[in-house]
């Protein structure tokens, strides 16, 4: 008689964790105010009223976090308390904020949302956990991913502020895995999505072209060029041009907060911070009862010009590493040292983007072996922990003393995956 075959317990237990994670995740955050989600229903509110003037900030020489004067007049008809953000998303997704009619049923979005958020989080750890082909058991690869996430910074604020950054690292490793396994074509509609979304993600087309993955490339710009027609067609060029120039906007702020981690702010507080501007949201909107604020300047064209300069570097440098990078190499370490560089030198990153990086912490511990990969992850972890932001913040060293440490702790997560590679590789 045949022997029937047994379940693989590894994987039941991989998936009984993963539900364990998004029942968690979305208890913590259902109740959450979702301010950052909260940006698209308002866009969208003014786009349904044909006042388009009101759904971007008004442009000016900086970014200074401030959303459009007329928001609060919505905002004070409901029951909302707490910070409000600008819309810095492609007009597209004003016209879908717009099928939004109210704030009751925002409510209903942002608990459905949260839902969603918490199964895109659970599930990137799992494509991740593919994407790497480790010898690891699942239930410990995603176990230290999920722990990583629920307790640091970079899982936690997404998840209670509603961010879509968390759908786009959820395609982003998707983009990962699907390449890996040779699907260029979903790969390439994975990441043209992802870009729709959030503009960066478009850079790590760049890496198909160093590997040769023709069809990845040319699914990403065809259906990119098809969403961005769609957007074109269905909003009109006119709010597309005030994007564009919230983006140019963007680009000659450095922006600090605590939570935004990357080179721009952390120069900026290392050597100008007598530079810096602070900008109390209570003193433009007393919808926003807050004890903090943030910080702003506008940078120097000399500061610009070296910033392009790092950015082609570090492309030209992963190019490089990535075409003469075997397949295993590609994906559990260039992919997600990728996601970090490029975010580090994005004009305007926070926490959350590093998420696909976290995604492939346990990639570590293959690489660079049990005991140093382990302490890395713990290292990495601790320093971004959500229960020590209290006491990082309380330093008075800088301005947003918790921006320095979480920085230096993506710098280092940086590091960390560089020397990951093959001994004696450059």
């Amino acid at each position: 008689m045949a022997r029937m075959k047994t379940p693989n317990s590894p994987i039941l237990l991989a998936f009984g964790i993963t539900a364990l994670f998004v029942w968690l995740a979305f208890s913590w955050s259902a109740e959450s105010r979702s301010s950052d989600l909260m940006a698209v229903w308002l866009a969208g509110h003014f786009y349904s009223l044909g006042q388009l003037d009101q759904i971007y900030p008004e442009a000016g020489r900086v970014f200074t976090m401030q959303p459009p004067d007329q928001w609060a007049s919505v905002l004070q008809k409901t029951p909302y308390v707490g910070p409000v953000f600008p819309f810095v998303y492609p007009p597209i997704w004003a016209a879908v904020g717009s099928l939004i009619p109210d704030y009751s049923a925002f409510r209903g979005v942002a608990l459905f949302t949260s839902f969603l958020n918490s199964a895109f989080l659970a599930a990137t750890g799992l494509l991740a956990w593919r994407a790497t082909r480790t010898r690891m058991n699942p239930a410990i690869y995603i176990l230290i991913v999920y722990s990583a996430l629920a307790f640091s910074v970079v899982g936690a604020v997404g998840l209670l502020e509603n961010q879509p950054q968390i759908l786009v690292s959820f395609l982003i490793v998707l983009t990962i895995e699907r390449s890996r396994a040779h699907a260029q074509y979903v790969a390439g509609i994975a990441l043209a999505i992802a870009a729709a979304i959030k503009i960066y993600p478009a850079l790590f087309a760049l890496l198909w072209l160093a590997t040769g993955q023709k069809r990845a490339f040319v699914s990403f710009i065809l259906v990119g060029g098809a969403l961005g027609a769609t957007s074109i067609l269905v909003v009109g060029w006119p709010l597309h041009a005030q994007f564009i120039q919230q983006l140019t906007t963007i680009s000659n702020t450095a922006l600090i907060t605590n939570i935004s981690f990357n080179l721009n702010s952390f120069f900026a507080q290392i050597f100008i911070a007598d530079q810096m501007i602070l900008f109390h949201p209570t003193e433009v909107n007393e919808l926003l009862p807050t004890t903090t604020g943030w910080f702003y300047l506008q940078l120097t064209e000399l500061w610009k010009w070296a910033a392009r300069v790092l950015l082609l570097l570090s492309v030209a440098w992963l190019l490089r590493r990535t075409a003469r990078a075997d397949d295993q190499e590609r994906h559990t370490v260039l992919w997600p040292l990728a996601t970090i560089i490029f975010a580090l030198l994005a004009p305007l990153s926070w926490c959350y983007y590093y998420i696909p990086a976290f995604a492939f912490l346990p990639t570590l511990i293959d690489r660079l072996g049990a005991r140093l990969g382990a302490l890395a992850i713990l290292f990495i972890t601790s320093l971004l922990a959500f229960p020590f932001v209290p006491f990082f913040r309380k330093l008075d060293l800088f301005p947003a003393d918790f921006q320095i440490i979480g920085t230096l702790a993506i710098l280092a997560l940086g590091l960390f995956f560089y020397f990951a590679r093959r001994p004696g590789q450059n």
